[in-house]
């Protein structure tokens, strides 16, 4: 199986993987992220991906509302077929709304 990527969510909310740790079960893997190209993965491996998230200015966060989520969508292949599924972060992520800026 290999990490391709993770799809933008079209939503406002623009999710990309940034950095990762191919694989943090292999003996004398660096154990620091490094920047994101597509990995393969082998059954019961481990990766970490460090996520950025951008939000449009489109998008509206009322004060003292939040928009929260556990799971994050990612693009991977598996013997050269393209498969999307949501994954559990094990993470709940959480975007607060605040007064917004001066432009």
């Amino acid at each position: 199986m290999t990490i391709e990527g993770a799809p933008d969510g079209g939503d406002g909310i623009d999710r990309h993987i940034v950095r990762a740790i191919p694989d943090l079960n292999r003996p004398g893997e660096p154990s620091s992220f490094r920047s994101f190209e597509p990995f393969a993965i082998q059954p019961g491996g481990e990766a970490a991906l460090e996520m950025e998230i951008r939000v449009s200015h489109r998008v509206c966060i009322s004060r003292n509302s939040a928009v929260s989520w556990f799971e994050e969508p990612l693009i991977f292949t598996v013997l050269g077929i393209e498969r999307r599924r949501s994954v559990e972060t094990e993470v709940q992520i959480n975007l607060r709304g605040t007064e917004p800026r001066e432009r």
